[in-house]
């Protein structure tokens, strides 16, 4: 609910002229106070990291609330369609939660988030996604962390167990074949629909390199690195394969010594990891066959904001009927129930966590988001 007092007023979506003041703002909370001492000055890279979410025609869903003309609390919200194991989901992704230290300890941040929720329920978003190192501040709200990702690890006594990548083509001119590779993108079973226009634009800003494999004008595969680590890849299971080895070999340094002490938290030679979707297919499914460990963590923070609508753009309306309780939600499968918070709904719906008696074969579903498309 709006409210004016002492000069506060929100929350409000952002003005036409906004943006560069909330930029300030986020900047300063997110970049400038964050500063570690005795490191370089962090650069304020907010506009230039997130872009695409600070325009003004996704300023609506920038939820601010301002001093005197001045924001001062402010949370974004970037739309999104992604596709899961079981048809496409409309997501809200949350972006620099922030308010200015000045202002803290008055509830502004609590406002300008519920009033994110109330946007993103009104745009017709399922669910909400965000990430972030204190989950007990959202697990108040209803938000849990859910759904899965595999994490590999490669170095020199196991990168040689890929295919050898001699004999293909492989380049970094990946701004010629960028409708190719987003329509490769587009292909995957799970993640994030994009146009040509944003793979562009993300790519430029997410990632250090964007390796390709072709053949005569078709790619077959692409990489996306960033600090040793693989955090897109798509296209042939067998070929994304290959291009692993392939850009271990360029970022390893074969002339490393390897009996210098590693720095601390470090080691004296790379590992490369690669991140996947955490399935029984693709690239993901060779890698566990050769027997790759794999940590699994979560992809990020959910919030369902829509139970039913959730149910219904799943095609599971015949399977499941929902009841919101007062501590939750009464949900039935045949002739079995559970009373369940809104959090658990959330670890019910995406897991990986499972309720192995209710509805195995129809729950959890899988939903993946890669790097690019997290905000």
């Amino acid at each position: 609910m709006n409210k004016t007092t002492n000069h506060l007023e929100g929350p409000v979506p952002c003005g036409e002229y906004d943006i560069p003041s909330v930029l300030d703002l986020l900047n300063l909370v997110m970049r400038i106070l964050r500063q570690v001492p005795g490191q370089p000055p962090t650069l304020p890279t907010i506009g230039f990291d997130w872009s695409h979410v600070y325009t003004h025609a996704n300023r609506n869903n920038i939820r601010i609330i301002k001093d005197r003309g001045n924001p001062v609390s402010s949370v974004a919200i970037w739309p999104h369609t992604i596709k899961t194991s079981r048809g496409d989901l409309s997501i809200g992704g949350i972006n620099c939660f922030a308010t200015h230290p000045d202002y803290r300890g008055r509830g502004l941040g609590e406002s300008v988030l519920l009033d994110a929720h109330s946007k993103m329920l009104s745009n017709g978003h399922h669910i909400a996604l965000l990430g972030t190192g204190i989950p007990d501040y959202y697990r108040k709200y209803g938000w849990e962390y859910a759904a899965s990702s595999n994490s590999f690890e490669f170095d020199r006594g196991n990168i040689g167990l890929l295919p050898d990548p001699s004999g293909l083509d492989i380049h970094e001119d990946w701004r010629t074949y960028c409708t190719q590779i987003t329509d490769i993108h587009n292909k995957k079973p799970l993640g994030a629909y994009r146009t040509v226009d944003f793979f562009n634009m993300i790519s430029v800003r997410k990632f250090d390199n964007i390796f390709v494999c072709q053949s005569s004008n078709e790619i077959l595969a692409y990489a996306c690195v960033r600090n040793n680590s693989i955090l897109e890849h798509g296209g042939d299971p067998t070929t994304t394969a290959a291009l692993f080895r392939h850009i271990f070999s360029r970022l390893d340094d074969p002339n490393t010594p390897t009996s210098l002490s590693p720095t601390k938290g470090g080691r004296s030679t790379i590992t490369m990891k690669i991140e996947t979707p955490h399935t029984t297919s693709g690239i993901t499914e060779i890698l566990d066959n050769i027997g790759i460990p794999a940590q699994i963590d979560y992809v990020g923070m959910i919030l369902i904001l829509d139970p039913q609508g959730l149910i219904n753009a799943l095609d599971l309306q015949d399977e499941f009927k929902l009841c919101k309780t007062e501590n939750g939600w009464h949900i039935s499968h045949r002739d079995q129930s559970l009373n369940l918070t809104q959090c658990e709904l959330t670890k019910l719906f995406f897991g990986p966590e499972c309720w192995t008696h209710f509805a195995p074969n129809l729950l959890p579903i899988n939903l993946f988001q890669w790097v690019g498309d997290k905000v």
